[in-house]
């Protein structure tokens, strides 16, 4: 019955995952009923211990809280599926995201930072689902706002896949 938030990605400090679990955090105690799923593994980057050190920091903010950790896997589709949520809180602008795509073309709906390619790609209707990056309470807001959309807007999902065909 809870609220599944997504986030599959690789798990680097430029990608935002510790402004989502924060967001999470806040977001938690407004809301209960939410469960965050990230799904991805460490980037090792030029510095493997940095790498290491993030992902315990990570682990340590979302201590007490309901996330589940699951390595990166290739396939995402049945995860993504299975979400309400996908969040992409991305902090380097990042021209293309599939991470957007992907959730939005399964009905879907995504929150997502205002860098790089999500603005091109949240345009119009789904422009309010836009945050800025590092804005941990905007996030949680509009996380927030998503849970329970399938009952107060049973056509949300295809509207979003509508999009994602259309325009993707």
């Amino acid at each position: 019955d809870a609220s599944v938030v997504l986030y599959a990605g690789r798990i680097g400090r430029e990608k935002g995952v510790d402004v989502l679990v924060r967001a999470f955090a806040e977001l938690s105690e407004k809301k209960p009923g939410g469960h965050l799923v990230v799904v991805g593994s460490p980037s090792l980057g030029s510095d493997p211990a940095d790498s290491a050190r993030y992902e315990a920091e990570l682990r340590e903010l979302a201590e007490g809280l309901a996330v589940s950790w699951l390595p990166a896997q290739r396939d995402v589709l049945a995860l993504i599926q299975s979400a309400d949520v996908a969040v992409v809180p991305r902090l380097w602008p990042e021209p293309l995201s599939r991470s957007v795509m992907e959730p939005l073309a399964c009905g879907v709906p995504v929150v997502a930072t205002n860098v790089g390619g999500n603005p091109e790609i949240l345009t119009d209707w789904l422009a309010p689902y836009l945050v800025e990056p590092n804005d941990v309470s905007g996030l949680a807001e509009r996380v927030g706002s998503l849970y329970g959309w399938r009952q107060r807007q049973g056509d949300l999902g295809e509207r979003c896949r509508r999009d994602a065909e259309a325009r993707l």
